[in-house]
């Protein structure tokens, strides 16, 4: 059996590429072949792997667009790929992410579109559909005062309350359970938690019902694996997003591989689909 790791990054990310190498190792300790490929608008599919791993970078609508149309497109030429087109539409699209958690019952703050800002509250954020990192990410400090920046297109972003916190946890598992749970501390007036990758993050043990909300977070946008952010909040922990093609990397943490686990499971998600 060969696997292909097709990779939409055409924004030149590093992260990616050190990633897509652990999953071709981890593939390969499973007795697959793989191969990574670069993937971009206008690429054929022809000679492509029975078996595809999507990963990718996006950082717009038209980019989850196009992959979902090559994921698509993939299926229907007989391949078995992961993520599915569905559970990269539901992951990625926060509007999508926020829909599928809360009909699936899982904790999330509530995503609104932009011209239902004031419904926030005083305090609010607002984030591109899609993107990752906290690019993009605006804070409003006063809803009622609120300009749209130049060129702003309030189509491509939600909003939601504002919520106070010093730090969130990742949690990177899959649909059989928790892999590991990397804690992120918020920096000086950074509102983010994830503001410059890969600094202040470290290992904890898993805690409350953090794998149990991760697990059903993966679950209501049909994931096989990922990772989950989740965010302290009244009475629990909620999530904030669901990753479909995430960090494998994480240099400051000795020991970690999450490479591995998540090649296990889709591995086998692969060959429950019949291909």
């Amino acid at each position: 059996m060969r696997l292909d790791i097709l990779d939409y990054s055409v924004y030149g990310n590093v992260i990616d590429a050190e990633s897509d190498a652990c999953i071709a190792a981890a593939v390969e300790a499973l007795g697959v072949a793989a191969r990574v490929r670069p993937i971009a608008p206008g690429a054929s599919f022809a000679d492509c792997a029975p078996w595809v791993w999507l990963r990718y970078d996006l950082r717009s609508r038209e980019d989850l667009r196009w992959i979902c149309a090559a994921a698509g497109e993939l299926v229907r030429s007989g391949r078995a790929v992961f993520p599915s087109a569905a559970a990269i539409l539901r992951a990625e699209d926060k509007r999508e992410t926020c829909a599928a958690l809360r009909a699936a019952g899982v904790p999330t703050p509530e995503c609104r579109p932009v011209a239902e800002l004031a419904a926030c509250g005083r305090r609010a954020v607002v984030k591109p559909r899609v993107g990752w990192g906290g690019m993009g990410m605006l804070r409003v400090d006063d809803t009622g005062a609120f300009r749209a920046p130049e060129g702003f297109i309030p189509e491509d972003y939600v909003c939601q309350a504002f919520i106070p916190h010093d730090r969130t946890w990742t949690v990177a598992g899959t649909s059989e359970g928790a892999i590991a749970v990397l804690e992120k501390w918020r920096r000086a007036e950074d509102f983010r938690t994830d503001g410059e990758f890969n600094r202040e993050v470290r290992l904890v043990a898993p805690f409350g019902n953090v794998a149990a909300i991760a697990r059903a977070a993966l679950a209501a946008v049909d994931l096989a694996a990922g990772t989950v952010d989740c965010i302290a909040v009244a009475g629990g922990l909620a999530v904030l997003e669901v990753n479909s093609s995430p960090c494998f990397v994480y240099p400051r943490i000795a020991g970690s591989d999450l490479a591995a686990p998540m090649a296990r499971r889709v591995y086998a998600w692969m060959g429950s689909c019949g291909s």
